[in-house]
């Protein structure tokens, strides 16, 4: 009997995918394709002994909005904000403190307990087909 083999890549195959740690005071950036859709670099990761605050922004096109997860469960929804359909509103934001900074691109700030946390980011609303966000974590006291 003859088998064949198909190799698919992960994403295709349904394999779960690593998680990335999310590093203290730094600006991540990740991908989101269409609505409904997920980040493409899968899980972020994290503990703290203390609360934790989650930032996330859009950035470059504004329009985008996100559903942050924490282990599968939601905690929340970037705010709504105008899309910018000719993507020449500025100032322009590429880099995560210019997204948050500029109140035209959708953010959220979520309070996160102590412990361990596995955050994914959906896209909700994906006017342009693709978007580019950041994610930013501290922790309190």
């Amino acid at each position: 009997m003859l088998l064949a083999l198909l190799i698919l890549p992960a994403s295709a195959a349904g394999a779960k995918q690593r998680p990335r740690h999310l590093p203290f005071g730094q600006w991540v950036a990740f991908n989101a394709g269409l609505a409904g859709t997920f980040d493409a670099q899968g899980l972020f990761q994290f503990s703290s002994q203390k609360r934790v605050v989650l930032r996330v922004t859009d950035a470059f096109c504004r329009g985008d909005r996100y559903r942050i997860l924490d282990h599968g469960r939601r905690r929340g929804i970037t705010t709504r904000v105008p899309t910018d359909t000719t993507c020449t509103r500025l100032p322009f934001a590429s880099t995560g403190p210019e997204g948050w900074n500029e109140p035209g691109y959708s953010r959220i700030r979520l309070v996160l307990a102590p412990g361990y946390h596995r955050i994914r980011i959906r896209s909700l609303r994906s006017p342009f087909g693709a978007s580019t966000g950041f994610l930013y974590i501290y922790r309190l006291g």
